[in-house]
């Protein structure tokens, strides 16, 4: 029992305030400032002008991407196969010059939520950007500011999960092979954008929702808890499968299946 305590305590201590020194490697000590390498319970700033490269699996509490000055930009690239784990929330800051990037890849990045801020200003661009890699998100992914500005960018085949809310306010952009995956167990909300791929509904509780008008351009699979189409203008182009619930609350709004709607035995 004292040695747990005293083990707790040290790890305790041990967090710290990380902030990026240069451009390197995630796992370098000339990266960060005092040539501390960033573990589990640090909070971690990425500075102007830094573009950190996560070459090995790697940990942290909370990840703040700082309002980029510099002309090549800054942010965090995630290698193949490479898993970042940040356990709080990722928050990007809008640029006042180039771009910043939160560029998982095919890597794996795994967070408790990720806000995307769009400036004001044209081509001051924040994206999160994913190929064939993973995003899972506990609670939401959020977006505010000028939405040309606050981008998500799914390039190929990968797969985001999100435990929360999806949300509007920002540009969405979607290949014909990815897809969103809306796992949560409470009450979630699909953000209104006419530019989805594949979305599948896992949710064990709450249900899942749609914000404003929404096109889902590829499949609508529907597998556990329930999907409510209220008073939006919805339309599903590939086909939809349902295991789940399915619910249509309001007649306001079309409602347009264009694919072959399948419900399975215990679908509704």
């Amino acid at each position: 029992m004292v040695l747990a305590l005293f083990l707790a305590r040290n790890t305790e201590v041990q967090a710290a305030n990380i902030t990026s020194a240069a451009t390197g490697n995630w796992d370098v000590t000339a990266t960060w400032v005092g040539g501390i390498i960033p573990v589990a319970g640090d909070n971690v700033t990425i500075a102007s002008g830094h573009i950190v490269t996560v070459t090995a699996d790697a940990d942290a509490s909370t990840l703040t991407i700082a309002a980029n000055s510099a002309v090549g930009g800054n942010g965090v690239t995630i290698n193949s196969g490479i898993t970042l784990n940040i356990s709080g929330a990722v928050t990007m800051t809008a640029p006042t010059a180039a771009t910043t990037n939160l560029t998982v890849g095919a890597g794996i990045l795994n967070a408790a939520s990720i806000a995307i801020p769009g400036s004001a200003t044209a081509g001051r661009v924040a994206t999160v950007s994913v190929s064939t890699g993973t995003i899972a998100v506990t609670g939401s992914i959020t977006f505010s500011g000028t939405a040309a500005q606050a981008r998500f960018t799914s390039t190929d085949a990968g797969t985001v999960n999100v435990g929360g809310n999806f949300g509007s306010g920002g540009t969405l952009t979607t290949s014909s092979t990815g897809t969103i995956n809306f796992n949560g167990s409470v009450a979630q909300t699909i953000g209104a954008y006419t530019t989805y791929n594949n979305i599948i509904i896992n949710n064990t509780s709450g249900g899942v929702s749609f914000l404003g008008t929404t096109t889902i351009g590829g499949t609508l699979t529907v597998n556990t808890g329930t999907l409510t189409f209220g008073a939006v203008t919805t339309t599903v182009t590939g086909q939809t499968d349902i295991t789940g619930t399915v619910t249509i609350s309001s007649t306001t709004g079309t409602k347009t299946f264009i694919g072959l709607v399948t419900i399975n035995p215990g679908g509704v």
